[in-house]
Parts: structure tokens; C-alpha cells; sequence
């Protein structure tokens, strides 16, 4: 069977499409830093969307598991399944940017297109997209993000990506295209998301299990000819979020991040060349606990949380004044204004990562967003909760942080773990990415808790389990009428089928939650 279905999409796809090779199979065999546990019998490489279509309609024809890979770098798991009948389809070929309508102001891409070669070819023409990826955006594609439902750069100022997709062309589990939004109807341009129900957003964040992205229109706007950056240091978590709080609900249309000093990666990027020296720099004191490490930056810097501003004006005036009410907000909660270092590194490279990055440390993230009034106890309980698995944090040789952002009523909260990446003598990159992924999986319960709403779903997340009755047989209904035979990325979102004893997901182990989160040291 194998031979015969690889003998139907060599004559779609030719010889360099369909890649059997051991050694270029496991090269993409990385979701972010961890290797999935399956293995395909053959990786497809379509060119175009036609290919890309017509090998759904054959595979569906065999009834074989299909997963679609973007960049590899989503941290939920989406590729990881525990099979070796399955088929693995690479988009970064289907990478075309296919229109720019400057007067209808959008931009339709394959789904393959990366966000940085998005980016370089509106900037030439004085336009931009709402939403652009942050430092994986040099690789990450945008039908990777709109499968996950990324959190991207312009977060603060347009909202989530979500809000800012004007339509798909989707193929469907038999390879059919389906066209959302106003070109589903026959001769209309994709100028608009709204024309009856909403289809295009069934298909935002489904991590690729009821249809695969080929095509996506995204609305983009005028670059601004002033830009400027601004920050501000505070003593206290509490006074960062609330003057982030009171930044979005006064709407003030800016980007802003707001992050510890281990995450603010532009004041020691320049000094931190090897894991030993980031340990050794003296605002993080010789103690590794995360106490330590706090009370440490706090004696040696009398500053410890920053909120790093960008805003982007028409004119001198309209600058004048968001800066002059940024102070009277900020003001309340004991800010002080510091040197902004944000300006050279995002004018240079605008897809440079916001946290800790050097080429001798991995990471591994996980992120939600919460009612702005939660924004404290949501601050709080993740401070806390580094602080307790401080023992956990030392024996494995592991750095933490994290990233907070609003947009009017949503708070976003993103922590990450860093990581040696070689040479580690406290275990292997696997051992240690092990006990990371458990960490976040856990706080990630801690903060479902508290009504966390996941953009980033995957596998690894208590997704279906969530959900009212009601809206997960709704959800199945639909899965069940997309995909009969449950071939697209079976098993994520908790979507499962007769595929299940072969699905199992290994890369991300259970163990008991409510241990680890009340124990000091349980890895």
C-alpha cells in the first residue's frame, strides 16, 4: 500500500516532493525542542495549492493520519504522534506572496510565507501587517500561526491575530478548497471577513484538525513615518500590571511589553555569551533560586520589572501627547522613565526575540490570556510559583521568566524556561526538556484554574475537557462532518477517533499535577 501511495504522489509531486530519505525525515522531525515520537513514512513537499490539494484527495483515499508542518516551532505538540502510518506534509514551499491590494488594504499569502519576507515586502511599499511574528518570525509561516492562534507582535495595538484574518482558502480532508469570507462568493475579492457565518474562524486555532491552511488574507495598514520607544522600571510586579492595565483601558494604540529583567534580553544581550556567564553576571548574585535572583536584582539594580513602550505617530504633536499621558498613567504606580535600548535592536532586526536568546540556551514557553481583572492574581500566582519550584529550577540548571501584555479587556501572560542546549552536565537535552515541558504543563494547569483562555492549544493542553457539553459536541459534529475518517492531525484539541491506540502522545508523560505544583522538589 505504501509503495503504491507513494507511487500516486510522485506523479503529483515528482521525486523532490515526496522526500523517503531517513536522514531528511529527521531533520524535520523538531516541534520547537522536542523531537516527535512518530515517524512518517514519507514527508510531501508541495509547490503549489493545486499540489497541495489534489495529494489531500489521494491520501484521504487510503484513510491515512495526516499531519501538516509549518516552522516546526509551536511549543503545544501539535506534530508529536506516536505512529508510523502516517503522512507528513511541508508547507515552506508553498510560500508565494500572491496579491497586495494597496487600495483595499490586504495581502493574500500561502500559507507557507514566513512572516519575515511578509514583512520585507510590505515595508518597501509603506505597509505593514497588524500582526507579525516576534523572533520566530524569521522562519514561523502564517498558516503555522493561524493554526495556533498565535499571540504576535501588534498584540496590544490591533488585538490577537484572530481579529485581523479577513478570509482563508482551506482544503478540506478530501481536498476540496474551501473559500471564507467574501470571496467564498463567486467573482468578490477577499476585502472582508464578514459575509454570513463565520467560517474563517473555525479554522483559527484548530492546530491543523478540520483543515489545512493554504491561502490567508490579512487586512494591513499604513506605516507610520514617527516611531518611538519608551521605558519604564518598577520596583513591584503589582505596579507594572496595573499601569499596563490602565494603558489599555484608556486605549491608547501602542505596543508594550512588559518584562522581568531576565526576559529584558536588550540589557544583557551584549554580555551574555555562554550560559556560565549569565549565572555569573552580578545582577543575578551567585544564588540560582529564583528568591535569590530576585532579591539580588532588586539590591543591585533598584529595579526589577520594565515596561518597554513602542508607539508609531503621523506627527511630532500626536507623539507629544501619547507620551505625555503614558506619564500621567504610569506616574501613579511609581515608575520610573529609564534609557529605552529597544530602538536599535528593533529598527535593525524587526523580528528579534523579546526574551533572553543566545545560541548556548534553548527554551520552551507557555502562554494564556485572562480578564484584565485578574491581571494581579495572575501575576502573582506565577511569580509564586517559580519561587516554590525554586529546587526543581537549580538542580536542572534551568533560568525563568516572563512576558505580560493587555489589550482592552485580555491580559497576556507568556512564561518560558531557558535551558543549557549542550554540555550539560546535569542530564541530557532530553532529560532536561522533560522536566521544562512538565513545569509549563503544570502552571499551565495551575492556570486553568483561574479561566485561562489558551490560544495555543495543541496536544498538551486539558482543551476538550474544558469545554460545556454543549460546545464540545458541537465541536466533534463538526470534525465528524470535515473529516469523516479522522485523517487530519487525529487527536489534537482532544478530538480523537478510531486512530487513538495509535496516537498516543508520548512526549508529554502525565504525572500528578497537584504534586508538583505544592512541592519543592519532586524532578
Amino acid at each position: 500500500m505504501k509503495q503504491d501511495l507513494n507511487n500516486r504522489l510522485k506523479s503529483v509531486l515528482y521525486d523532490d516532493g515526496v522526500v523517503v530519505d531517513k536522514n531528511k525525515i529527521l531533520e524535520l522531525l523538531v516541534d520547537l525542542k522536542n523531537k516527535i515520537s512518530g515517524y512518517p513514512f514519507c514527508i510531501l513537499v508541495p509547490k503549489t495549492v493545486e499540489q497541495l490539494s489534489y495529494i489531500v484527495q489521494i491520501i484521504s483515499s487510503y484513510k491515512i493520519p495526516l499531519l501538516v508542518r509549518g516552522a516546526g516551532i509551536s511549543s503545544s505538540g501539535g506534530l508529536s504522534i506516536d505512529s508510523l502510518d502516517y503522512v507528513m506534509i511541508d508547507l515552506r514551499s508553498l510560500n508565494q506572496i500572491e496579491e497586495i491590494n494597496q487600495e483595499d488594504m490586504y495581502i493574500t499569502v500561502q500559507a507557507g510565507c514566513s512572516w519575515e519576507k511578509l514583512f520585507n515586502e510590505l515595508d518597501t511599499l509603506g505597509f505593514k501587517t497588524t500582526c507579525s511574528g516576534y523572533g520566530d518570525g524569521i522562519v514561523g509561516t502564517v498558516g503555522g500561526s493561524v493554526s495556533d492562534n498565535e499571540i504576535l507582535s501588534g498584540y496590544s495595538y490591533y488585538g490577537t491575530l484572530s481579529n485581523n484574518i479577513l478570509g482563508m482558502d482551506v482544503i478540506l480532508a478530501d481536498g476540496s478548497i474551501l473559500e471564507t469570507g467574501s470571496s467564498a462568493a463567486d467573482g468578490r475579492i477577499p476585502f472582508s471577513r464578514e459575509f454570513g457565518p463565520d467560517l474563517t474562524g473555525l479554522f483559527i486555532g484548530d492546530s491543523g484538525s478540520l483543515g489545512i491552511k493554504a491561502r490567508v488574507t490579512l487586512k494591513i495598514v499604513h506605516k507610520k513615518n514617527i516611531k518611538k520607544y519608551f521605558s519604564f522600571a518598577f520596583e513591584r510586579i503589582e505596579d507594572l500590571v496595573l499601569a499596563q492595565t490602565e494603558i489599555s483601558k484608556n486605549n491608547i494604540k501602542l505596543e508594550h511589553w512588559g518584562v522581568d529583567i531576565f526576559n529584558n534580553s536588550q540589557f544583557f544581550r551584549q554580555t551574555i555569551k555562554r550560559p556560565e556567564q549569565l549565572r555569573n553576571n552580578s545582577l543575578f548574585l551567585a544564588s540560582s533560586s529564583p528568591k535569590g535572583l530576585i532579591d539580588g536584582v532588586r539590591a543591585s539594580s533598584k529595579s526589577y520589572y520594565y515596561l518597554n513602550i513602542m508607539i508609531e505617530c503621523s506627527t511630532k504633536e500626536e507623539t507629544q501627547r501619547i507620551y505625555s499621558e503614558l506619564l500621567r498613567l504610569c506616574q501613579p504606580y511609581m515608575a520610573n522613565e529609564i534609557e529605552n535600548s529597544l530602538k536599535n535592536n528593533f529598527d535593525k532586526i524587526p523580528f528579534a526575540p523579546l526574551g533572553i536568546e543566545d545560541k548556548y540556551l534553548s527554551s520552551n514557553y507557555t502562554n494564556s490570556l485572562f480578564p484584565v481583572s485578574r491581571a494581579l492574581e495572575i501575576s502573582a500566582i506565577t511569580d509564586e510559583y517559580f519561587i516554590r519550584h525554586s529546587k526543581i529550577i537549580e538542580k536542572n540548571d534551568l533560568l525563568f521568566s516572563y512576558l505580560t501584555s493587555s489589550f482592552n479587556s485580555s491580559f497576556f501572560i507568556e512564561a518560558r524556561i531557558w535551558w543549557p542546549s549542550s554540555n550539560n552536565s546535569k542530564g541530557t537535552d532530553e532529560d532536561i526538556v522533560q522536566v521544562v515541558n512538565m513545569l509549563l504543563r503544570d502552571l499551565a494547569g495551575l492556570w486553568d484554574t483561574f479561566g485561562a483562555s489558551r490560544c495555543e492549544i495543541g496536544r498538551i493542553y486539558n482543551f476538550e475537557n474544558q469545554l460545556s457539553s454543549a460546545a464540545r459536541s458541537t465541536l466533534k459534529v463538526i470534525k465528524l462532518s470535515l473529516d469523516p475518517n479522522f485523517i487530519l492531525n487525529p487527536g489534537v484539541l482532544g478530538l480523537n477517533s478510531g486512530y487513538d491506540n495509535n496516537t498516543k502522545n508520548t512526549m508529554y508523560p502525565e504525572f500528578p499535577q497537584d504534586l508538583l505544583r505544592n512541592s519543592d522538589d519532586v524532578l
